[in-house]
C-alpha cells in the first residue's frame, strides 16, 4: 500500500487581532484537502486529513513545477516545460507511472495548470496558444487550445496563474502591456467558453505573476516586475466578483525574488506565495516568515479609478493598513517559500535553509 507519514503539529504564534472569531464564526473549520510543498531538494505531495498533515510517500515533483490535485478524482497533475504529467492512484494506494504528454511545438512552456471535473487547464507562454486544456479520464489525452481574445494572441504574451472559481475559470495574462483577465464559463470543462476579458492594469513594467488565490470575496495574487533593473513585488487584492483591484502593497524585491533578475536593495521584501481560507490569507515572505491577514480588518471595497489624486490617496492608506495587520511568524536562518492553510487553524509551511534544502513544518494558528 501507499506509505504516509505525519508532520507533527506545532503551536505557532502566527495570529490575527480577531482570531478568537475565527474559529467561532458559521464556517467550514476543516477540510480534507491536498498540497505540493518543497521538501528536501525536491517538492512533496501532502494530504491534510482534518487531524493531521501526512505525506504521501513515493510521490515527487520537481520544486517549482505547477501543480494540481485532486482526492476525488485521485491523480495529481503537474507541468514542466511542454509536457503535462499525470499520476494516477496518489491517494488510494499505490501510485500509477506516471503519464507524460508533450505539447508538440518549442515554444510551450506551461506556468500553470488547475483542475476541474477530470478537465486539466494548462497555461503560460505558448505561442498565440496561452491556454488549453486535456482531459485526465482518456485513454491518450490531447491538447486542446481554448480560445483568446485578439489583445491576447499576440507573440510573447502568457498567462502566470489559474484558479477554479466555482464555473469560473480565471486566468490573468502576464508581462507584455495591456494585459487582461481572461474568464471563462467552465460550467461544462470540456466546453470552456471566453465569456469575458477586462483589463488588469499593471504595477510596474515586466510584472510576473508567481501565484494568485481565493478568499472570501477577494482574488490575492504576488507577483513581481523590473523597471529600470530595479526589481518590486507586489501584494495585490482585487474584487472577487468584478476583477477590479482593490489595492497592493508594494516593495523592493528581496534576495530571493531578484534572482529572477533586477538589483536587490536595502529593505527589500520577498513576496513568494500567497494562499486564502475563507477570510484568512497567508503569505509566504521569504526571511520574513509568514504573515497572516485577516480579511475582515481591512477595506476590501474597489474605489473608483476616476479621481486620481484620491485613488492613490486610499491606495496609499490601504497598503499601510495591511503592513499593519499582517502578523508574522519567522525562524532565524531560514526563508518560507511556501505556505497552505489546511484549515482555519492550520497551516503548512515549507522552510528552506541557507543551503537551500526545505523542510515542512505544521503550525497552529492560536486565538
Amino acid at each position: 500500500m501507499h506509505g504516509t507519514r505525519e508532520v507533527r503539529t506545532r503551536t505557532a504564534d502566527v495570529h490575527s487581532e480577531r482570531a478568537a472569531s475565527v474559529h467561532s464564526r458559521a464556517m467550514s473549520t476543516s477540510r480534507d484537502s491536498a498540497m505540493v510543498l518543497p521538501l528536501d531538494d525536491e517538492a512533496a505531495l501532502f494530504r491534510w486529513t482534518g487531524e493531521r498533515l501526512e505525506q504521501r510517500e513515493g510521490v515527487s515533483i520537481p520544486r517549482t513545477a505547477p501543480w494540481a490535485a485532486s482526492i476525488e478524482g485521485d491523480l495529481l497533475c503537474y507541468a514542466a516545460k511542454n509536457e503535462l504529467t499525470i499520476v494516477r492512484g496518489v491517494f488510494s494506494g499505490e501510485p500509477e507511472a506516471p503519464q507524460v504528454i508533450a505539447v508538440p511545438g518549442k515554444e510551450y512552456d506551461f506556468h500553470c495548470v488547475a483542475l476541474k471535473g477530470g478537465v486539466l487547464f494548462a497555461a503560460g507562454r505558448c505561442g498565440e496558444e496561452i491556454i488549453g486544456w486535456l482531459d485526465t479520464e482518456a485513454d491518450e489525452p490531447v491538447w486542446r487550445p481554448l480560445e483568446v481574445h485578439t489583445d491576447a494572441k499576440h507573440w510573447g504574451k502568457s498567462v502566470d496563474s489559474l484558479l477554479i472559481d466555482g464555473d469560473r475559470l480565471i486566468g490573468l495574462d502576464d508581462i507584455l502591456l495591456p494585459k487582461w483577465w481572461l474568464v471563462y464559463d467552465a460550467s461544462d470543462p470540456r466546453a470552456s467558453r471566453l465569456v469575458e476579458h477586462p483589463s488588469l492594469a499593471p504595477h510596474s513594467t515586466y510584472e510576473v505573476f508567481h501565484h494568485a488565490t481565493l478568499a472570501h470575496e477577494v482574488v490575492a495574487a504576488v507577483s513581481w516586475s523590473i523597471n529600470h533593473g530595479v526589481a518590486s513585488v507586489h501584494l495585490s487584492l482585487y474584487e472577487r466578483g468584478t476583477l477590479s483591484e482593490i489595492g497592493s502593497v508594494r516593495a523592493a524585491a528581496g534576495p530571493l525574488s531578484a534572482r529572477f533578475g533586477g538589483r536587490s536593495r536595502e529593505g527589500a521584501r520577498d513576496f513568494l506565495h500567497v494562499d486564502g481560507f475563507d477570510e484568512l490569507l497567508v503569505l509566504s515572505a521569504g526571511s520574513e516568515g509568514v504573515g497572516l491577514l485577516d480579511l475582515r480588518e481591512i477595506d476590501t471595497v474597489a474605489r473608483p479609478r476616476e479621481n486620481a489624486s484620491r485613488l492613490a490617496s486610499y491606495r496609499a492608506e490601504f497598503a499601510t493598513r495591511v503592513n499593519e495587520k499582517l502578523r508574522w511568524r519567522s525562524r532565524e536562518g531560514h526563508a518560507a517559500v511556501r505556505a497552505y492553510f489546511c484549515d482555519a487553524a492550520h497551516v503548512a509551511i515549507s522552510w528552506q535553509n541557507a543551503a537551500g534544502q526545505c523542510w515542512v513544518e505544521l503550525v497552529k494558528v492560536q486565538s
